[in-house]
């Protein structure tokens, strides 16, 4: 369930200096609005008030929202300078939020009586959110720009201007927030670590966490206590990417995904498993595997040692195994030819049972 905020352009957008007599069609608001949905999410106003720039976000429809991030850069095309900057950040409800920014009026040498003079600004946006299990990737830009009524468009917006690289993703931006520790409100423990985590992001990331995060003394219990394997699974939680140092890493992860229900952790656990199995790994991968219960990544082992039993022989008697992995292996050709033997002893005996019936 990916969600993409739609693009659109606003031309000759007006701001004024003051208040009095502001058309709404000239200094409307922004809308943040997803594909397919009418009712936008939340809105962005910009107006000029003396020497202040003021920006206001407002939520409108953005209850199933777990948590957020809106990033915004102004460019004063006044003036020569960096752009301004600002991001904010929301976990659980959003909330209206003002911001102030000191501008100064463009010098003129002189303007006639009940001239009003205009201020020039080039907005960009950036909204990353999530509203279900999974983490949405929202990546379009919107771009919204300010201009007088004196002077054309292209006067004003210079695209050799470089704003600031922002996150492409909201999984970027949501890593982004996670190491800042902005609005953290829950401390995970390891063995001699802490990590400071958000509350709604674990409850949003694995069900059985958000079933038992009310009780205190259950939530950071259900966090592993190995500090590496705390830290990929609270870094997966924000980014949905993980790295396997070992095959014992790759275990450990999985087992707490089976635990809390993380089906995209357990599928890259997978695939790791897959992804490695060779002639020079499988014994490692069979001895994680054995302990983690997942017949269908066993079987793939299985039938992998099958097709090259002579070779997994000769590794394995070139190696120092535990009595019990030696014993699993050398047994499952034998399994093997058992089983075939029953089908078809069971497929005789089905065929022997339809000829009596003719």
């Amino acid at each position: 369930m990916l969600t993409r905020i739609e693009t659109e352009h606003i031309y000759g957008t007006e701001i004024f200096d003051d208040y009095q007599d502001i058309d709404p069609d000239c200094n409307r608001c922004i809308e943040v609005t997803p594909m397919l949905e009418n009712e936008p999410l939340i809105n962005i106003n910009l107006s000029s008030v003396e020497e202040s720039l003021v920006m206001e976000i407002r939520p409108v429809s953005c209850k199933k929202i777990k948590y957020a991030v809106c990033q915004i850069t102004i460019i004063n095309n006044c003036e020569m300078g960096s752009p301004i900057e600002y991001v904010r950040s929301w976990i659980g409800e959003i909330k209206s939020d003002i911001w102030k920014y000191r501008v100064l009026l463009p010098e003129t040498e002189s303007s006639a009586p009940g001239f009003k003079t205009f201020r020039a600004f080039s907005l960009r946006y950036y909204f990353a959110f999530s509203s279900g299990e999974l983490v949405a990737k929202c990546g379009s830009d919107y771009y919204a720009y300010v201009t007088t009524q004196q002077s054309p468009l292209q006067q004003y917006f210079n695209d050799s201007i470089k704003t600031p690289k922002i996150a492409t993703t909201a999984l970027e931006a949501l890593e982004d927030v996670y190491r800042s520790r902005s609005y953290v409100d829950l401390d995970c423990k390891s063995e001699t670590k802490t990590f400071a985590v958000h509350k709604a992001i674990l409850c949003a990331r694995s069900p059985i966490l958000k079933s038992v995060m009310n009780l205190e003394s259950k939530g950071p219990e259900l966090i592993p206590s190995d500090d590496n394997v705390c830290k990929q699974l609270i870094l997966f939680l924000y980014t949905d990417t993980v790295e396997f140092f070992c095959f014992s890493t790759a275990g450990d992860l999985y087992a707490v995904a089976s635990i809390l229900k993380i089906e995209l952790l357990k599928n890259k656990c997978r695939n790791f498993f897959r992804e490695k199995l060779d002639l020079h790994h499988v014994f490692d991968i069979l001895r994680v595997v054995s302990t983690i219960g997942d017949f269908c990544l066993k079987s793939t082992i299985e039938n992998f040692i099958l097709s090259h039993y002579d070779l997994v022989l000769r590794s394995m008697n070139s190696m120092t195994l535990d009595f019990e992995l030696r014993r699993e292996v050398i047994l499952l050709k034998y399994k093997k030819q058992k089983t075939i033997q029953l089908s078809n002893a069971e497929l005789n005996e089905n065929c022997f049972r339809k000829l009596q019936i003719i």
